[in-house]
């Protein structure tokens, strides 16, 4: 075989070859975009203030898997306002009591560790003002709505926007729209 002919197959091959490698790379990155996206999921704040709001369990349920495939700061008190709305809507009383306490311990550990942070006294107002007076969960409820009261506009606006909402119906918060 003569070397131009050589040359030319040569170049050929290198050419096929470095076509097989972009059309692979073309095929996996969709499929790698898509893993990457599905492993940093994104939990939007209105849907927890929707799920506290909603009496659907369903509505609940689907916060908390969204919410516990996130890495946010505030998943601790999050997901502790979410298992506790969830007793609420569940039947089994066992089940009830174990979703009530787990999201007790979580929410109570996320006020601990973060005590001057606002929205996790909404939220433990939302719950401490809608909880059976059986699991004894009011103690804090003159403390937490004075606080959400005089620091409201400290709030994310979608915060300040379920405070708002919350308040019309609460006997201790006294918030209005401005």
């Amino acid at each position: 075989m003569p070397i131009i002919q050589q040359v030319s197959v040569s170049i050929f091959m290198n050419y096929m070859m470095k076509l097989k490698v972009v059309i692979a790379l073309c095929c996996l990155l969709p499929v790698i975009l898509v893993k990457g996206n599905q492993l940093q999921p994104s939990f939007d704040r209105s849907t927890l203030y929707e799920a506290m709001k909603s009496n659907q369990l369903n509505e609940v349920t689907t916060a908390l898997t969204d919410l516990e495939k996130t890495n946010l700061p505030d998943k601790l008190a999050f997901e502790g306002a979410l298992l506790m709305k969830k007793a609420a809507l569940l039947s089994k009383p066992s089940d009830k009591l174990h979703s009530f306490k787990a999201g007790r311990e979580k929410l109570e550990t996320a006020i601990h560790q973060n005590p001057d942070n606002i929205e996790y006294r909404l939220l433990r107002i939302m719950i401490q003002e809608n909880a059976p007076r059986i699991v004894r969960y009011r103690n804090d409820l003159d403390n937490d709505g004075k606080l959400v009261n005089a620091s409201y506009k400290k709030l994310l606006a979608v915060a300040q926007s379920a405070a708002v909402d919350y308040s019309k119906n609460s006997k201790v918060l006294h918030i209005t729209a401005m």
